[in-house]
């Protein structure tokens, strides 16, 4: 099985770039899994992917984060992959235990992740390649869809499923969500748990989020 892991990624906050190092520490353990940074740059005037980052021209929003997702697509052979996964920085994953959930899901027509009432959480988004298709194909008017949510996830979720019929699939176990005082360690983490979210608070509290991260990969990879 190949999976393309893109993830949404900015120097906005010092602890993207500590998450950053923490993501490549396992990025490359499982060979099924080829991870790649989505950043909008001000530096490239086309596309440019060097190592595990792809360079895009443009400025950082929240409403072009559809363009962000889509046009990296645009420039990788995302069909050659079973599937796409969409993430973001802040989150964890355990990729061994991710393989059984992603061999258990349907191969076409695949919107999967953490279904929150009428979207999918743009933490964890996992499309089937045909799926991402319609995203390449209909690009304009995925990104100009007319929507009062500037999110790519609610505005990704809405098209695919008002415009092509994608039912959204529930993936379980459904994630954990490590909030602070709790680091990582705690023993009631689920071993078979294949996605954490570590988002916190304030820009302070969110550099603690790479120390979670460090706990969990020690928990899960070491």
């Amino acid at each position: 099985m190949r999976v393309l892991v893109l993830i949404i990624y900015s120097e906005d906050l010092p602890s993207y770039l500590r998450n950053r190092d923490g993501w490549r520490l396992y990025s490359k353990k499982n060979p099924s899994f080829d991870v790649y940074f989505m950043k909008f740059s001000k530096d490239h005037q086309s596309v440019t992917i060097e190592g595990d980052m792809i360079y895009i021209p443009g400025e950082e929003s929240l409403r072009n984060l559809s363009y962000k997702f889509i046009t990296s697509l645009e420039n990788i052979p995302f069909k050659s992959y079973n599937f796409i996964l969409r993430t973001n920085i802040s989150s964890f994953y355990v990729f061994h235990n991710l393989l059984p959930v992603l061999e258990s899901l349907p191969k076409e027509r695949l919107l999967a992740g953490e279904v929150n009432g009428n979207y999918v959480s743009g933490a964890g988004m996992i499309f089937s390649p045909d799926v991402c298709e319609l995203l390449v194909q209909n690009k304009d008017a995925v990104i100009n869809y007319d929507f009062a949510d500037p999110f790519d996830d609610v505005i990704m979720s809405f098209y695919l499923h008002k415009t092509h019929g994608i039912e959204y699939t529930q993936t379980y176990p459904i994630r954990v969500n490590i909030e602070l005082p709790q680091n990582g360690t705690e023993s009631t983490i689920p071993m078979d748990t294949f996605h954490f979210r570590l988002k916190q608070g304030t820009p302070e509290e969110r550099m603690k989020e790479y120390d979670i991260m460090m706990n969990l990969y020690k928990k899960f990879y070491c």
